[in-house]
């Protein structure tokens, strides 16, 4: 499963996973049923440091080197954050990267954006 499949099945906040009671647990723990961006990163086994760069990048954000997971945690644990929106950035990035084959631009995001209008807000921000 790629990150964004995981962000999908259920999103958290400042911890990398939680549990179905809601307990703080590893991201590749059997038992996350939620992920904050990072831990879903985790979970999917992605390379962090590509994925978060990439992440940082197309948020125009900037970190210094070895704290990117920092950074990206920042800004997925921002009050009134979505859901949607760590959807939509996870994809851009695996567009980006080449992990979804055949989704070389955003276009599938659109499609998306069309059923979810909130997918729009999240392609512009």
């Amino acid at each position: 499963m790629l990150p964004s499949e995981y962000l999908a099945q259920g999103w958290c906040q400042h911890t990398n996973a939680r549990s179905m009671g809601g307990e703080h647990t590893p991201a590749r723990n059997p038992n996350a049923v939620k992920w904050c961006f990072k831990g879903a990163v985790y979970a999917a086994g992605a390379d962090p440091s590509s994925y978060l760069d990439k992440a940082l990048e197309l948020q125009n954000l900037s970190a210094e080197p070895g704290l990117q997971g920092i950074r990206v945690a920042n800004w997925n644990d921002r009050p009134l954050r979505t859901q949607t929106e760590v959807v939509a950035l996870a994809w851009r990035v695996e567009i980006a990267l080449g992990l979804r084959p055949g989704a070389e631009t955003e276009i599938e995001l659109r499609c998306l954006a069309q059923v979810e209008p909130a997918l729009e807000l999240a392609l512009v921000n």
